[in-house]
């Protein structure tokens, strides 16, 4: 018998064989999977448009086919209409509600819309000498109604040129009775008006958007002028006040030639920026002070703030934040982030209850009481986000949220008497909710959830479903491009007409606002924004218009600048100071701004003891020296030019001669009766001591 010993390693080599042919054998596959992989990648957007126009197909639907150029003439395709607009598409309905809008099919883009009832587009749209921007076509303001199973064909620039015109001019009539305020606004108006009749009189529909860019850009720069000079007007008109003071003696004889020196201590509009990370150390305190920031924000965590049920940890936040250091410097704080309940934020024993609204509608309210309680204090103002995302975590439909929400703003106001609540919009032009409908192409997943709402339509159904609130935050953080690696996918940007037509639209609803992030970047890539490429001079000029526009409107009561460290900005280069902690261009434009709001001087009595001192809203203190002796009190001015706010005055360092100690008086010019003349302001009153008899 033959035996064959094999030797081990011989062994080895048979397996090392076969593993050999086995890889040889999927090398072809994985470089076919990996060139499929490739080609999936490169044609994931005609795919989407593709299949979209199936999806479509089972929803009764019209659509829109729209002519658009890029800027050397040549037509758009679908894909390249979409890679344009990317990631902004926004239909709304006669209300300004987002409504269903998808594009779709490979040839000339087309766009799926509600039938048979009016509605607009917006997108993100460059404009060569403007930038990229979110702009409208609405038909002149009518709309664009489309039959269902029909569709209509528009010019994109011209429609673009005639809604901006046509909404610029509606805004002129409805605030200045139809007269622009600045000169220039008017002979742009002229100017479009003409190159937009040389557009109907063109029958090509190249040379026709190539007459109807220049009227459109012409319609954007006139609009923003004219918002702009409206702002100045109104900040002159009515963010002032009028303070009289008279000054008499204890016999109520009037006092001339006595200076007084006016100190504005808390202005009534406030000013903030957004939490840093690392919280509020000395030096950034510092910083605040020097800029003239009085408005501070927390970002409060609850599971770090109660890591366990029943268990708070309040050291560690409270001294990260420098609370007490931030409160003795006046700062107004605004707690934020504490109500908001989504998949990341839910504490692990909250997330056991999800779905069960009853047991949720208890469990909240019980759990955040210590925390109001122990903040009660110091907090001055509540942010509650509103948006769906927010509160996904709970899984929840809309009424189930409004019950939380109702649950919790209760908790707040039982807790916490003195403060206010705000109810913070995310994205109150509703790019997420828009998002939702071109998931597919947009590559992403539901930001908003499935069952997301407009946000407008959604903070009337809180408002109805009973949940209490002071102020509506509005946040518009996303002017610039995202502080990630792939910065080609641009935010939504809006211009500043834009911006104070939101701000009005907002104001509607009767409630004060208050604007919680606004941001606008200092760099990034892929392509233009707000009139140029992002840069620390475009980011200083957007900072200063919107703030500007912002402090005229008489409802806006305070604005949050997103972030002062461009190492806690959410958008490339958002932040004050750059990474070298240097300040940008926007901080010494902001510092400037806030400077010139502010109040405070010198004013003295005239014969007949009375001074008049005109200045911001705020509080004041009043003080004077009059012979030996000191006098000082406190005042407040009200937000309205014909009228004045009238507090007492303390008088101090009593005389150390026996005569009667002074005391403070209001009494009004002349003597009036302020009760039955109440067009006549009521002044302060400073009385100083006795004056001693001269030496004989």
């Amino acid at each position: 018998m033959l035996v064959v010993f094999q030797h081990p390693s011989w062994r080895n080599v048979d397996k090392v064989a076969k593993r050999s042919r086995f890889s040889a054998a999927w090398i072809p596959l994985a470089a076919a999977a990996g060139v499929i992989a490739v080609l999936l990648y490169l044609f994931r957007d005609r795919q989407a448009l593709f299949w979209n126009g199936f999806s479509i197909a089972r929803v009764p639907h019209a659509s829109i086919e729209l002519i658009a150029f890029d800027q050397r003439g040549h037509r758009l395709s679908s894909l390249d209409f979409f890679r344009t607009w990317r990631p902004t598409l926004i239909v709304r309905d006669h209300t300004g509600a987002v409504r269903f809008g998808v594009q779709y099919g490979l040839g000339a883009p087309r766009l799926a819309i509600p039938a048979a009832e009016p509605v607009s587009i917006e997108l993100l749209w460059p404009v060569p000498g403007f930038g990229k921007v979110l702009l409208s076509a609405d038909n002149g303001g009518h709309g664009y109604r489309v039959s269902v199973g029909a569709y209509t064909r528009i010019e994109l620039t011209p429609e673009l040129a005639r809604s901006r015109l046509a909404e610029l001019e509606r805004w002129i009539s409805h605030r200045n009775q139809g007269h622009p305020v600045p000169d220039d606004v008017a002979l742009a108006l002229a100017f479009a008006h003409r190159q937009l009749a040389r557009v109907d009189a063109a029958t090509d529909p190249r040379e026709r958007a190539a007459l109807a860019l220049p009227a459109l850009r012409a319609a954007l720069q006139a609009s923003e002028q004219e918002v702009l000079a409206e702002a100045f007007r109104e900040i002159s008109e009515h963010r002032t006040g009028n303070l009289l003071i008279k000054v008499i003696d204890p016999h109520g004889t009037e006092v001339p030639e006595v200076k007084i020196r006016v100190t504005e201590t808390r202005p009534e509009f406030l000013f903030g920026v957004g939490a840093p990370s690392r919280g509020y150390p000395a030096e950034t305190v510092a910083r605040l002070k020097q800029l003239g920031i009085d408005y501070a924000g927390l970002d409060l965590s609850w599971p770090e703030l109660e890591p366990r049920a029943g268990v708070y940890a309040f050291d560690r936040f409270d001294h990260r934040f420098n609370l007490a250091a931030l409160k003795q410097d006046g700062l107004v704080l605004r707690a934020r982030g504490l109500t908001a309940a989504s998949e990341a934020a839910l504490p692990s024993y909250i997330a056991p209850l999800r779905g069960n609204l009853s047991a949720l509608s208890l469990a909240i309210p019980t759990q955040l009481a210590p925390i109001i309680k122990h903040y009660k204090d110091l907090v001055e103002v509540w942010q509650i986000e509103q948006d769906g995302a927010a509160w996904a975590g709970l899984g929840l439909d809309d009424a189930g949220t409004a019950d939380i929400l109702k649950a919790v703003t209760a908790e707040i106001r039982k807790d916490a008497p003195n403060a206010r609540i705000m109810i913070n919009v995310a994205a109150p032009l509703g790019e997420d909710v828009a998002a939702q409908y071109n998931r597919r192409l947009l590559g992403i997943r539901g930001v908003a959830g499935t069952d997301a709402r407009d946000p407008y339509a959604r903070l009337k159904h809180l408002s109805n479903a009973g949940v209490a609130y002071d102020l509506i935050g509005l946040e518009f953080c996303r002017n610039g491009f995202p502080d990630r690696a792939d910065s080609r996918v641009q935010p939504p940007a809006i211009d500043l007409f834009r911006f104070a037509r939101e701000l009005e639209r907002w104001g509607s609803l009767g409630k004060p606002l208050q604007i919680s992030a606004l941001a606008a970047g200092s760099n990034g890539g892929g392509g233009t924004w707000w009139h140029a490429s992002p840069d620390e001079g475009t980011q200083a000029d957007y900072l200063a218009g919107a703030i500007t526009i912002a402090y005229a409107n008489p409802q806006v009561q305070a604005v949050n600048w997103s972030a002062l460290f461009d190492s806690d900005a959410l958008i490339a280069g958002g932040g004050l100071i750059d990474h070298a902690k240097r300040p940008k261009p926007a901080y010494d434009r902001l510092r400037a701004l806030l400077s010139a709001w502010h109040s405070g001087g010198d004013v003295t009595t005239g014969s007949d003891g009375l001074a008049n001192f005109q200045g911001t809203p705020g509080d004041y203190q009043l003080s004077a020296q009059v012979a030996s002796e000191r006098i000082a009190g406190t005042a407040h001015i009200d937000q309205n030019a014909s009228d004045v706010a009238l507090m007492s005055i303390t008088t101090f360092a009593p005389s150390p001669s026996p005569a009667p100690t002074p005391s403070a008086e209001m009494v009004a010019p002349g003597g009036q009766d302020m009760l039955q003349s109440p067009t006549v302001p009521e002044p302060f009153v400073l009385e100083p001591p006795p004056l001693e008899p001269p030496a004989p």
